[in-house]
C-alpha cells in the first residue's frame, strides 16, 4: 500500500474482485483512525501536515468508491 497510497491498491483489489464494500469501509475506518490529524497532533506540525495530506487522499479514495460502486 505504500508508494501511491490507498487509492491504487484498493482500486486494483476491487477490479480483481478481492474486496467487497464491507472491506472498503473497514479499511477506510482503520486509515482514518491512523492518519486523522487530531490523532497525530502531539507529534508536531510537520507530521500533522503530512497526516492532513494523507487524510485528503484517503477521503478522495473513499469518495471515489462510494460514487463508483455505490457503497
Amino acid at each position: 500500500m505504500r508508494g501511491r497510497g490507498p487509492v491504487p491498491q484498493a482500486a486494483e483489489d476491487r477490479r480483481q474482485g478481492d474486496v467487497g464494500p464491507d472491506d472498503i469501509r473497514r479499511q477506510y475506518r482503520e486509515l482514518v483512525k491512523q492518519y486523522h490529524p487530531d490523532k497525530v497532533q502531539h507529534l508536531g506540525p510537520r507530521l500533522r501536515e503530512a497526516a492532513e495530506m494523507e487524510m485528503k487522499q484517503i477521503n478522495e479514495a473513499y469518495d471515489y468508491f462510494v460514487k463508483k460502486y455505490k457503497l
